[in-house]
């Protein structure tokens, strides 16, 4: 679909600037899940911000090259703080040739997955900085603009934290499973879909300038394609390092 947009857009002398959305590889949390087939928060499920598996690597390799197999345009990369999204754009980006390069890497914690698993309750920005900024610049390049800032937002959240309600790990995690003892969760549908608004317009401003690439998570991706029907969401539930063009649902 892309290349075929591609190919009309320059017959009517135009580029054509899609956003595309990829989910992280499997990680960590989903493969435990799948095991363990209990409650979301009981102790063994206590994965905060875990990486990717083995399987996530494999799935994030094959998202990249199919990703340079239709961008011919060097995209903005737009990253979800969660370290299986990085970890996902390392790996993509460890596959890409010249063409697929980003021009610019961002990191938007608007984008990170609504917070309600202990897999959503990040990492403080400044070890996000010392695991991954050298990584990130060696694979942005030299001509990347703003790549040794890069996690400088998130790391100026009070005390580092930047995920939903602004309380470290082990309150966040706490008051999840007194939530999920009521049939509640962390962060509402409402609040989400708020802070997803708010990315919504940012990825639909940098398009203007670029391809786009953004690596999120499934519930982002779900929220960003719904539709409402007779009051019930209909939208698309990506599959680990699953590409999906959201061009159509991103509006500045």
């Amino acid at each position: 679909k892309l290349q075929f947009l591609y190919l009309i857009a320059q017959a009517l002398g135009e580029m054509v600037h899609p956003v595309i959305a990829v989910r992280h590889g499997e990680s960590e949390w989903n493969a435990r899940y799948a095991e363990h087939r209990g409650p979301r928060h009981a102790e063994a499920m206590r994965l905060s911000d875990c990486g990717i598996t083995a399987l996530g690597k494999a799935q994030s390799a094959s998202a990249g090259q199919a990703l340079c197999a239709t961008i011919q345009q060097r995209p903005t990369w737009v990253l979800s703080p969660l370290r299986r999204c990085v970890q996902t754009a390392l790996r993509m980006l460890s596959t890409c040739d010249a063409v697929c390069k980003p021009k610019l890497i961002i990191i938007d914690p608007a984008l990170a997955e609504r917070c309600t698993d202990a897999c959503d309750i990040g990492t403080e920005g400044a070890r996000l900085a010392e695991e991954f900024a050298a990584a990130l610049a060696a694979a942005c390049g030299e001509d990347c603009p703003g790549v040794g800032t890069l996690f400088e937002g998130v790391a100026a959240a009070p005390g580092g934290v930047w995920w939903y309600g602004g309380q470290s790990e082990p309150a966040t995690w706490a008051l999840m499973q007194r939530l999920a003892e009521d049939g509640e969760e962390h962060e509402s549908e409402d609040d989400f879909r708020r802070r997803l608004a708010a990315a919504k317009s940012r990825l639909c401003a940098l398009s203007a300038d670029a391809p786009v690439v953004a690596v999120v998570h499934s519930e982002v991706i779900f929220h960003m394609t719904a539709r409402e029907k007779a009051g019930e969401l209909f939208g698309h539930w990506a599959g680990n390092g699953e590409a999906v063009d959201i061009t159509e649902h991103v509006t500045c």
